[in-house]
């Protein structure tokens, strides 16, 4: 389980990362370049590039969530939560 956190931590830092580099960045080089469309598309270019480096990692860390909650539901099924109604009156 450590590992899942672990992983789910390391993919959300890398991606706010690059984000807040690309935003921080972005309209400098906008700004330089006299917001050229080739330009345009090469910052495009190089944002999906920098985000698609996160990719695996968010692949691995959905897997992870998956095989959680398919781990989790047959406890559940196996050990339900008793509802008013299968709880017996202390009279019974």
């Amino acid at each position: 389980m450590q590992g899942r956190i672990r992983r789910l931590v390391i993919a959300a830092a890398i991606t706010a990362g690059e984000l807040a580099i690309v935003a921080r960045n972005s309209l400098p080089i906008r700004q330089a370049w006299d917001a050229d469309p080739w330009n345009e598309a090469v910052l495009f270019g190089f944002l999906v590039l920098s985000i698609s480096s996160a990719a695996p990692i968010w692949l691995q860390v959905l897997c992870d969530l998956r095989q959680t909650i398919r781990e989790e539901a047959p406890s559940r099924l196996l050990n339900p939560v008793p509802t008013a109604g299968d709880i017996p009156e202390e009279g019974e």
